[in-house]
């Protein structure tokens, strides 16, 4: 039989189409991003050889299926094209950008993405890489933004009045008929828990004297209820404005809606007699240092900042234990860093360039932000659409009240964090441009913004920009936060048309 020989690709494309949950694939994204990259490939010309789905997050650090198909990328014997339908579907972080890069670099792979219509290849000019930093950047900032439904839907239950965690000691968690979760008073132990500010508000008892009163009055910890509450327990009690109708959280105050145990006034007092207990009163403003926190020195220690003569220098903290340590003055540093910012400062024609792009991709981000909103608004439909029948339901007795409740108040629970995403992709569809145009002017104040602020303020700068500044010997090692480092490269190269490592910046 004669032999068919088999073609022969120059290069060979996948696809990758991605979802973060099965909610999202039951709207039919998989289907539409593998339409679109089935239709990108034929008008190409490529060989696809497979479309990969996923349905996983693009934000965890195991991403199994992801890091499969990039093992089938490293081992193809020909150059790989990979289609994308956006950046977000691909990552939303620069952990994958390393690996990717790489390899791009080496001319053996080439992504192509749909919707901001950017190709990155070997030959890729800084105006693309820039675009692609800065496009993860966004999509990053736009999952953290999401991320934040917990934290406001748990916020809003403070401002409600509502406690989050569990019962101080005076006080029980309990569950209530509806199914709600209330916090009530303990009979037994509320009483003494007032005696303890009673005693302290005197000025005669201290924190150890007291913790010994409690243990005989038979007081006990709510976690361990055989155990007396430790000194330190009590110290925290009797500063802990709960007591008297007030929720202190991350140093924030919501009024609770939950018997009080004590007054107000017998609360201040208390405070008032524990300021009284420190005996030698003084006031100390710790001072700002620009790298407090920042350095660490090859021998594995930070470097600690102090001043001597009017000067700020930086010392190694194990100078004393047989290190040999270094100690440099801070203005050299700052001197030395404010370089780089200098260099942060790419072209104007090339930061237009790029907002110019951006501006394209933001066109295409609403079609994304359109397919969100559509989706939230069908879930809300769909629950708001159970309220009636249930009640309905209840009337004819058909279930009772007790299941008609707490039907309600999980379907209540959905509508709120619905309502709560309907408006973050808002807010995450306003700051696409936004963000990206932001970076790209701070960019180009950078050096005049470093040198002219003050010592905390440079501190938060250089946290933002730099990451791992290291000490080797008296060399200062530094390493740029992405987006920064191809602003860097562009500013630090006359040939900005090509991105190449730096000297000083190691490679992606």
């Amino acid at each position: 039989m004669k032999k068919v020989s088999k073609l022969v690709f120059e290069k060979v494309a996948y696809g990758l189409a991605r979802v973060s949950t099965e909610e999202q694939e039951d709207g039919h994204t998989i289907p539409a991003q593998v339409q679109k990259i089935n239709d990108y490939a034929k008008q190409k010309d490529f060989h696809l050889e497979k479309v990969v789905e996923l349905t996983e997050s693009s934000t965890r650090s195991d991403r199994k299926k992801f890091c499969e198909l990039f093992e089938v990328i490293k081992k193809s014997k020909i150059p790989v094209i990979l289609i994308v339908e956006t950046v977000d579907r691909l990552q939303r972080s620069f952990r994958e950008s390393v690996e990717l890069d790489a390899v791009r670099r080496e001319g053996k792979l080439e992504i192509h993405f749909l919707r901001e219509n950017l190709v990155l290849d070997k030959d890729s000019n800084s105006v693309d890489l820039m675009r692609w930093d800065l496009a993860v950047f966004v999509a990053k900032t736009y999952v953290m933004q999401l991320s934040d439904n917990v934290k406001r839907s748990l916020e809003q239950k403070l401002r409600n009045g509502e406690w989050i965690g569990r019962a101080r000691v005076g006080y029980l968690n309990v569950d209530l008929e509806n199914g709600k979760k209330w916090v009530e008073l303990d009979a037994d132990r509320a009483p003494i828990v007032k005696k303890a500010f009673e005693w302290y508000s005197t000025g005669n008892y201290s924190h150890t004297q007291i913790a010994k009163m409690l243990k005989d009055e038979g007081l006990t910890n709510n976690t361990h209820w055989e155990k007396p509450l430790a000194k330190s327990v009590v110290a925290t009690m009797l500063q802990d404005p709960f007591y008297y109708g007030e929720m202190k959280v991350k140093g924030k105050l919501y009024p609770h809606n939950y018997e009080p145990i004590i007054s107000r006034w017998l609360f201040d007092k208390c405070q008032k007699v524990r300021e009284g207990w420190h005996k030698k009163p003084f006031k100390t403003g710790e001072v700002a240092y620009a790298f407090r926190g920042l350095i660490t020195h090859d021998c594995g220690c930070l470097l600690t900042p102090y001043t001597k003569k009017g000067h700020v220098y930086l010392k190694c903290s194990k100078y004393k234990n047989n290190c040999k340590g270094v100690n440099v003055k801070e203005d050299d540093l700052i001197q030395e860093l404010a370089e780089i910012f200098r260099l942060l400062h790419p072209p104007d024609d090339v930061v237009e360039d790029v907002k110019s792009q951006l501006r394209k991709s933001q066109n295409s981000e609403q079609k994304f932000y359109e397919q969100n909103i559509k989706s939230i608004n069908i879930k809300l439909t769909r629950i708001q659409s159970r309220f009636q029948p249930a009640y309905e339901d209840m009337l004819d007795g058909r279930i009772t009240r007790d299941e008609h409740d707490k039907m309600l108040q999980k379907w209540k629970q959905q509508e709120r964090d619905l309502l709560l995403q309907l408006a973050d992709h808002s807010k995450g569809d306003e700051e696409f441009y936004r963000t990206a145009a932001y970076l790209l002017d701070v960019s180009r104040k950078a050096h005049e913004l470093f040198m002219s602020s003050q010592a905390d303020q440079k501190r938060r700068f250089l946290n933002f920009v730099l990451a791992n500044l290291k000490m080797e010997g008296r060399k200062l090692v530094w390493k740029l936060k992405e987006p920064f480092s191809a602003m860097y490269e562009m500013g630090n190269r006359s040939d900005w048309l090509r991105r190449s490592d730096s000297n000083r910046q190691p490679a992606r």
